[in-house]
């Protein structure tokens, strides 16, 4: 086995790495610097956004070069829940625990384990030096298995603590006075309704506490009429917009413009677009008027929305038995909101969505074996120098200067791996909303799980693998017996391309986030092509939000990648460290800044944590499989023992919180059964709260006591500070309707110019009984197009 060691290219691989991915921190960073604050639209666009609700607006930064970063740091808890909503508070939450996570390991580990790994063995060379496959006395792996009880426990005992807390945040956010009346938090969607029960009247005989029922029925033809005023609507404005800045240019109208009727661009009938555009909006308001008026004769969709008077009673309709039937209303939803519903799929009952949930099954399963080619092809490159001893004709590439060789052997991989899981994303949210997901939080939800099975198939095990055979190929294929040693010795060695995979997540993509270059591009390259106020109005105040089904995996993933080397190469906890680091500090600045709010209620942070369990199995299943390689049965059994218990804490902990991620308890929905909040700040930290005496709040007792300080009642008083927790927020819509019942025509939103051209046309539109507005737009004397603060299409946003 020594040959295997005696040349290592690790040290120059993560130095290449720190040296290209450093050099791209640095100069994100200093832009960042420069640019942030003159450009509050890009860097404080939650701050200013005019579609922004004034209680969610955060508090803003200062506008110094660096003060920014303490003030951003020292943001507390409850504040940073208050700006990011529940999905955000809870991802950084999850970042903070795996820096924390990783910082037990480098105590507690790198002071043991790295001597032990180091002296009087192979003398590999290196970070290789430093990793299990430097080891020849089997003695000195019980120093691993101890080890390995105390990390492993530690990570089995914090991630109990965090269900805890997030049961306890969730259950005291939903049921405060801001959420608990709410529209969507009083709401269920039933599915798979037998035709019996499509009667309202049935179904509030059914259910306790009904205050409406919505049957949801099919729109088709509605949606297609509104589909088409739309895009006329779109049409007009354009050419509207570009006939006033033409006409005001010149100082005189000019030819009206024209467009092309049918879908294949420059084939179809020529049309005047102002007279035709004239004719068809009215006719298509009539027909949509005509429509939504013979919405309730409809086609039933075999799906109901039951909006209850009470948030208790809606729980317990989620969680009861509604039918004797099998699988007949076994399908309820709570917590749903109009916005983020997808209308086709409430059409899909368990008859057609059995087939079509297998059928996605099937196709992300064959995505992951079509996937393991190319990734494996990547492991392959970051094993160059073994390839090159296989294969001399490739030679050639170690005449290459060391910067390009260390390149191709560290940071081309790294970009293969990236560019190849960017791409799937895209097709796993089109097999969700294949499957018959009925909401845009369960397609994400449904990402994350799949997305992460990639991410550890794929980025983990095909590229730890394909390195590790790849990096000694030549050796087993003169002796095949040798594989079992000589993997014993190499599997720790592929730690090293994980190295600078994480310095390349660490160092590009958070500073790439602050940066936020696209951001940049698009405001400053195709911001001067803003030619409309829409567009311009937009580009100002339009704020989208985070996809947290391919944002937690690509983390939880690193995750798993770091557990499972923390024991057998534990020198990837500082670089790992370093990568949750810079990733919290980022997120927490754009998801505060620069992302509006997901209504996910925190669900993605439990499968987050569930999937840790991963990571752990696949840590104790490597040290397994190394003692067994190296027969060293009293590690091994000892190492099983651990094991068993992972299994059955993860069991448990299944049991205990997974129903606790969807419903809330009853007992906390009854508002006599619990103090008023008002109440409970009377006492503070150090009185009784619940009748129960909480010891002091050290440091310790928080983080080895959390069944105290966990409760929704603790957390209530410490963590949903202020008025915003407190004050009853009303819902400003009160219907759960296909959207297509609701909405007025479409403004057609051009600016006004000096010669009344705009002002005519506003008038000629109006008058043909299209909504038209020049309002709060102007054209410059430069010919550009100026607006102000107001928009006649600004939205305010719902509060469901």
């Amino acid at each position: 086995m020594s040959d295997v060691c005696l040349s290592s290219n690790s040290v120059q691989t993560v130095v290449t790495s720190l040296v290209a991915n450093g050099a791209l921190f640095l100069i994100f960073i200093a832009l960042f610097i420069i640019l942030r604050p003159k450009n509050k639209l890009i860097y404080d666009i939650r701050v200013y956004s005019h579609e922004v609700k004034s209680c969610d607006r955060p508090q803003e930064l200062s506008s110094g070069y660096f003060s920014w970063i303490l003030e951003l740091l020292r943001r507390p808890d409850h504040q940073i829940l208050k700006e990011t909503g529940l999905d955000g508070y809870f991802f950084l939450r999850y970042m903070r625990f795996l820096f924390y996570l990783c910082c037990v390991g480098i105590i507690t580990l790198l002071p043991i384990l790295l001597p032990v790994n180091a002296t009087n063995g192979f003398n590999c060379t290196g970070f290789d030096l430093l990793a299990f496959g430097n080891i020849t006395n089997e003695n000195r792996y019980y120093a691993h298995v101890f080890l390995s009880y105390i990390f492993f426990g530690a990570t089995l005992f914090l991630i109990y603590k965090e269900c805890l807390f997030y049961t306890g945040v969730r259950q005291a956010v939903l049921t405060s006075n801001a959420e608990r009346d709410l529209l969507s938090n009083r709401t269920v969607l039933v599915n798979d309704v037998p035709d019996a029960y499509l009667n309202e009247d049935r179904l509030k005989e059914m259910f306790v506490g009904v205050k409406d029922v919505y049957i949801s029925r099919d729109a088709k033809e509605l949606e297609e009429a509104i589909e088409e005023r739309n895009k006329l609507a779109s049409i007009l404005e354009s050419k509207a917009n570009k006939y006033v800045k033409k006409s005001a240019k010149k100082g005189e109208l000019i030819a009206k413009p024209t467009h092309r009727l049918g879908k294949i661009p420059f084939i179809g009938k020529k049309v005047l677009t102002f007279e035709y555009c004239e004719e068809q909006i009215p006719k298509l308001n009539e027909k949509i008027k005509l429509l939504r008026s013979e919405y309730t004769e409809n086609n039933k969709r075999r799906s109901v929305f039951l909006v209850f008077e009470a948030q208790a009673d809606a729980e317990v309709c989620a969680a009861c038995l509604a039918h004797n039937r099998p699988l007949a209303m076994s399908k309820r939803t709570i917590g749903v909101r109009p916005d983020e519903i997808i209308w086709d799929n409430l059409t899909v009952t368990w008859v057609t969505r059995l087939p079509k949930q297998l059928a996605s099954s099937s196709f992300c399963i064959a995505l992951v074996i079509f996937w393991a080619i190319p990734v494996a092809f990547a492991g392959f490159i970051s094993q160059i120098s073994s390839l090159i001893r296989l294969f001399p004709w490739l030679s050639f590439i170690e005449k290459l200067p060391n910067v390009l060789y260390g390149l191709i052997s560290s940071l081309l991989p790294q970009v293969i791996l990236a560019v190849l899981m960017m791409l799937l994303p895209i097709v796993i949210r089109k097999a969700a909303k294949i499957s018959g997901a009925p909401t845009q939080t369960h397609v994400e939800h449904y990402t994350q799980q799949v997305y992460f099975a990639f991410q550890v198939v794929q980025v983990f095990i095909i590229t730890t693998l394909s390195s590790s055979i790849i990096a000694s190929l030549d050796s087993i294929l003169d002796d095949p017996a040798k594989i079992m040693d000589i993997l014993h010795t190499n599997l720790p060695r592929s730690s090293n391309f994980f190295m600078a995979y994480m310095l390349l997540q660490a160092l590009t993509i958070p500073s790439g986030a602050l940066l936020q270059i696209v951001s940049v591009i698009l405001y400053y390259v195709l911001g001067f092509l803003d030619n409309t106020p829409r567009k311009k109005w937009n580009r100002r105040n339009a704020v989208g939000g985070q996809q947290w089904g391919t944002v937690f995996p690509v983390y939880s993933n690193l995750a798993v990648i770091t557990l499972c080397y923390s024991i057998i190469a534990p020198l990837i906890l500082p670089f790992a460290a370093c990568l949750f680091l810079f990733v919290y500090i980022a997120f927490l600045n754009n998801l505060t800044f620069c992302s509006a709010k997901t209504h996910g209620k925190g669900i993605y942070y439990m499968t987050a944590l569930r999937h840790l369990f991963v990571g752990i199995y696949l840590a104790e299943a490597i040290l397994l499989v190394m003692f067994i390689f190296s027969k060293s049965w009293g590690p091994l059994v000892l190492e099983c023992v651990l094991l068993g218990v992972s299994i059955f804490v993860h069991y448990h902990l299944g049991r205990a919180f997974v129903p606790m991620q969807t419903a809330l308890p009853l007992n906390l929905m009854q508002r006599d059964s619990q103090m008023s909040l008002q109440e409970v700040e009377s006492y503070g930290d150090d009185k009784p709260l619940m009748h129960d005496k909480l010891p002091p709040t050290s440091l310790v007792s928080r983080i080895f006591k959390p069944h105290l300080y966990c409760t929704p009642e603790y957390l209530a008083t410490n963590l949903l500070r202020g008025t915003y927790w407190t004050e009853s927020v009303p819902s400003t819509s009160e219907t759960f309707y296909d959207p297509a019942m609701n909405g007025e025509s479409p403004i057609v939103w051009f600016p006004a110019d000096e010669y009344g051209f705009a002002s005519g046309l506003c008038e000629e539109f109006t008058d043909a009984g299209i909504n038209a507005s020049i309002d709060n737009a102007t054209i410059s004397e430069k010919g550009k197009v100026v607006i102000e603060d107001e928009a006649p299409i600004r939205e305010i946003p719902v509060t469901y």
